[in-house]
Parts: structure tokens; sequence; C-alpha cells
């Protein structure tokens, strides 16, 4: 599809570029993939020519309505979530292990959303879970309130020996 795209637009381009003008007839076209070319395959004389007959077995969709009530939750994605840690003063390398797995993300972010301590959590979390054991973390809550204890305490958590 890309192939008869640039095609086309070159064809476009090279009849603007030589006669100031955009080509006059409207054609439909197809892209022979063999010879890498587009081939005309009818012309269209009139506004006519492009009518549409809508399919009366498919039922009308309100796209707009269905992407308003469409909702993601972006938080999860890994360019906010890279964000937060690299804006918390975590490095970019670092960041990409918590991105690069959406586990490891959601465990960082349940117990950032508490701590609110970007590079506290991330180094807490990376010194003491091995990368298999994000999926073990069950109790959130307890993970949150054992940070926050240590980091009051600034005594480093051991979580798993």
């Amino acid at each position: 599809m890309m192939e008869a795209i640039i095609e086309e637009v070159s064809k476009q381009l090279d009849y603007f570029i030589e006669h100031k003008s955009p080509r006059p007839d409207q054609t439909t076209v197809l892209f022979d993939a063999d010879l890498k070319q587009t081939k005309t395959m009818r012309k269209k004389e009139f506004a006519a020519d492009y009518r549409f007959a809508q399919e009366p077995d498919i039922p009308f969709v309100n796209i707009k309505k269905a992407v308003e009530e469409t909702h993601v939750d972006n938080s999860l994605l890994p360019f906010p979530v890279e964000s937060i840690l690299i804006n918390g003063g975590v490095l970019p390398q670092d960041a990409k292990f918590f991105t690069s797995d959406p586990i490891r993300s959601s465990v960082f972010l349940s117990i950032n959303k508490e701590i609110k301590d970007p590079k506290y959590i991330a180094k807490t979390l990376t010194n003491n879970l091995k990368p298999e054991e994000y999926q073990k973390v069950t109790n959130i809550k307890a993970f949150t309130e054992i940070f926050s204890l240590f980091k009051e305490e600034k005594i480093s958590v051991i979580l798993f020996q």
C-alpha cells in the first residue's frame, strides 16, 4: 500500500511541476506489485461517479459517540510512567526496566501513588526484587506501608532474603 501511495503521489507531483496545476482527470487506479506501479482502471467524468450507496445490512455507527465513550487509562502506558521516573531522578535506562513490563510498572505506580518518591521507590524495588518476583507482589498496601516506614527511618529495606 505504501508503494502505491508513493508511486501515485510521485506521478501527481511530476504532473503538477510540469503543468503548474493538478491533474484534471479523476481516476480509479490499481497497484501492480510486480511492476511496482499504479495503473488506471477507469476514469471518472462527473462527481456522481463517486456516489456512495449505503449497505442496508450494516447498521450506522456513531463513531464520535463511540470515541467519546471509550476510556483509556494512559497512566499505565510506558511514556507517562517513564516520565514520572525520569522526572523523579531515575536514570533513563533504569526507568526502562519498569516500563518494559506492565507488572513492574503497575507495582511501581501503586507504591508511588502513596509515597510519591519515584527515585526512592525505584531504587528500593530494583535492589530488593528480582524481575520475576514482581508478579508475586499481591498486597500493594503492605508494600506501601513497609516502604513508608523504612523511608521515615532512613533504613534500607530488605524485602526478600
